[in-house]
């Protein structure tokens, strides 16, 4: 039998759909009409490290992911001094001076109810939906997970910009990412919340979100250093252009786009 045929027998619809594409990852900053594919609460074994996971796909069919924590810690100031303050644990006001302390990340939270009136949901309804489900993945397998249905199948119009982060294994090579702005988030329309409330038709507020994702290219923070990504940050920069095609095959969920320094 065809090898080509077999493969496709067995391929999924979805990953049919990918085929021919110059790549699996989103390569391109700006804006972005976005599909929810999954979106879910997630813990590290013990219940430590509470995330919310976003995994979306564009027009065509690139993909592109989000985490958000849902807890932080009581740190330091630059003086040594623990900020000690008001804070919410598990959504109560309490008082905190001791470091390492857990507190709610309120600003995720707020972020994904943002999220959940732009893809048109009712805001009183935040949160309805939720179902136990599991996520499968390569070393684990199946990890429990709390499934947010109702954002499934939603769309929305996201901002990115470029991350550039340095190869595990050569240190003279780097990648391109784009990271998603969940501060800048906008209906199918391109209209931001605050625009639909006002009853506004033509949007405006996406134009300077996506003026300022460009000039936001940065660089991971463990990678700072590195002189190839200095390098190629210059080049995005300078307007340089991002190469067509990626050292990474199609189903080895590429991290994003190799490039070496000149």
């Amino acid at each position: 039998m065809s090898i080509i045929a077999n493969i496709l027998t067995n391929m999924s619809a979805e990953d049919k759909a990918k085929l021919g594409k110059s790549g699996v990852k989103v390569n391109s900053d700006g804006e972005h009409k976005l599909t929810i594919k999954e979106a879910y609460e997630i813990a590290s074994e013990g219940g430590t490290h509470p995330r919310f996971v976003l995994k979306m796909e564009d027009v065509e069919g690139k993909t592109i992911d989000w985490t958000g924590f849902l807890k932080q810690k009581v740190g330091k100031d630059d003086k040594g001094v623990v900020k000690s303050g008001e804070y919410s644990v598990n959504g109560v006001k309490t008082y905190l001076d001791t470091e390492g302390a857990e507190y709610d990340n309120v600003r995720v939270i707020g972020q994904l109810n943002n999220l959940w009136k732009v893809v048109g949901l009712d805001a009183n309804q935040f949160g309805a939906g939720i179902k136990p489900a599991t996520v499968t993945f390569p070393e684990k397998g199946q990890v429990a997970v709390e499934s947010w249905t109702a954002l499934i199948g939603k769309q929305f119009t996201g901002v990115s910009s470029y991350v550039v982060s340095a190869d595990a294994k050569d240190a003279n090579k780097c990648w391109r990412t784009q990271e998603l702005n969940m501060d800048a988030l906008f209906n199918v329309n391109r209209l931001s919340n605050a625009e639909v409330e006002a009853g506004k038709t033509e949007p405006v507020a996406i134009i300077e979100a996506v003026k300022k994702a460009k000039a936001a290219a940065s660089i991971k923070y463990n990678d700072r250093t590195n002189r190839a990504c200095i390098q190629e940050l210059k080049i995005i920069q300078s307007g340089g252009t991002i190469p067509a095609t990626e050292s990474a095959t199609t189903f080895g969920a590429a991290a994003g786009i190799p490039v070496k320094p000149f």
